[in-house]
């Protein structure tokens, strides 16, 4: 494993950031009777894309909130023909987050906060290994095997 130089610690990538992104919002769901998140390994490409949207956001934008984030998610999945419905449905592509952040119920609001938390945190990890995130990193199509948020 790649360590920063000096410090012994291992060199985070954004692929890594996305994993664990996942597994956090995966955990805390499931606090909450939200079992619908399956592992990375099993997870579609498609929210695997979604996860590593997030992390590379706040990657390239640390300034953005989880409103942000929320709000380029929403983006996305009109642009892929979802709508909101009252529960979760992959088959008719129907969820119930498709609202504005306001609307979100707290618990969904907060999901979106740890998930922009663990990146900022994660940061300080990859910096000394060359990612430097006030420029342009790879579009989020080239790490498409490995990384979506879906909430």
């Amino acid at each position: 494993m790649e360590t920063v130089t000096g410090a012994g610690q291992p060199a985070i990538t954004p692929i890594t950031m996305a994993m664990i992104c996942h597994a956090v919002n995966r955990a805390y769901a499931g606090a909450f009777g939200d079992t619908s998140l399956v592992s990375w390994e099993e997870s579609p490409d498609q929210h695997k894309q979604s996860v590593m949207d997030g992390v590379l956001l706040y990657l390239n934008v640390p300034t953005a909130g989880a409103h942000d984030a929320h709000a380029r998610w929403i983006e996305r999945k009109l642009e892929e023909g979802w709508q909101r419905g009252n529960v979760l449905d992959r088959a008719r592509k129907l969820h119930p987050c498709l609202v504005p952040w306001v609307d979100l119920p707290p618990e969904q609001q907060a999901k979106g906060i740890i998930f922009r938390e663990i990146v900022l945190q994660l940061m300080p990890f990859m910096m000394p290994v060359g990612i430097d995130p006030s420029t342009e990193l790879p579009a989020v199509e080239a790490v498409a095997g490995h990384g979506e948020q879906d909430h």
